[in-house]
């Protein structure tokens, strides 16, 4: 079974109370008091449903008492009685939002009781939507927390994609490099036999030498490092627009912490030409000589 409700009723007319308690102690938990400020004390010993007040009482008005119950039981739907010619007062309280309700007396029993039983309604629609905004709270909160964890496993695998991606970039650049290198170094022996021996063989070192200045064997690796850094070109352009196409290979190569000689082999170029590019570019975007260059480019 429901706990049944309780109802307070706060009258200095101690015949009121007896009629009250005899009419409505069947359906309800009816507490009565003839002083508003001991039923104010009672607030403290449990919870109450609905408050009725009389308007004219000696200690204070029924609106003052239920001011102060607003304050100590905020969940209670209260109620005033009274007679027509405190009407302007009983218009103030509801319009403030202390009174739910007024009943003129002397009360109409069945009026009384309708008004009582929508009282309580009133009162359980108002718990039950405190309810239902815990559990909707309560809701939420997981489901922040459920899309926070999902947000911070995606960002971990983000980032090891890109780890990946950068180890597959750098290995990208180490091979092309060790490729350009074992090249150039048989170019120099064809060109020393090249001296010595028939124009045949300067024409293979020929062939040589433009597959390593060839542009397509580049192109992937180009590819390859702006799909693993989309907006590097563009925060270079914004940085100085007026950067070469060599100055920006020397930077890329530079951002996965490439040496010198490796960028010369890379590049076809010699060591000192790479170094060139380098104080370029370290003029153009304004680095002191105290900062790291490939560091700065790292984190572009």
């Amino acid at each position: 079974m429901h706990e049944r409700p309780t109802i307070l009723y706060v009258d200095d007319e101690e015949p009121n109370l007896f009629i009250f308690a005899g009419l409505f102690e069947r359906h309800y938990e009816v507490i009565t008091s003839s002083s508003s400020t001991e039923a104010l004390a009672l607030f403290k010993s449990r919870p109450i449903t609905v408050i009725l007040a009389d308007q004219r009482m000696p200690e204070m008005t029924g609106v003052e008492f239920l001011e102060q119950a607003l304050v100590l039981a905020p969940d209670a739907v209260r109620i005033l009685l009274t007679a027509y010619s405190d009407i302007e007062a009983v218009i103030a309280a509801i319009n403030s939002g202390q009174v739910y309700r007024y009943i003129a007396k002397p009360w109409n029993n069945h009026d009384l009781k309708m008004t009582i039983d929508s009282a309580v309604h009133v009162h359980q629609l108002q718990r039950e939507n405190k309810e239902l905004l815990k559990h909707l709270s309560e809701h939420n909160q997981l489901l922040e927390q459920k899309v926070e964890h999902r947000t911070r496993e995606l960002d971990e695998k983000n980032k090891e994609n890109e780890r990946l991606m950068q180890r597959e970039l750098t290995l990208m650049a180490l091979q092309l490099a060790q490729k350009n290198e074992l090249l150039e170094a048989l170019e120099n022996r064809l060109k020393q036999v090249i001296q010595s021996t028939t124009a045949v063989l300067d024409d293979i070192a020929k062939e040589i030498h433009s597959s390593i200045t060839d542009e397509k064997a580049w192109e992937p690796f180009e590819k390859q490092f702006y799909n693993a850094n989309p907006e590097f070109l563009q925060r270079l352009y914004n940085l100085c627009p007026t950067l070469t196409p060599m100055e920006i290979k020397v930077c890329t190569l530079l951002k996965i912490n490439l040496s010198t000689k490796e960028i010369a082999h890379i590049l076809s170029v010699s060591s000192d030409a790479v170094e060139f590019h380098r104080l370029n570019v370290r003029k153009k975007f304004d680095i002191p000589r105290s900062q790291n260059l490939t560091s700065f480019l790292s984190h572009l």
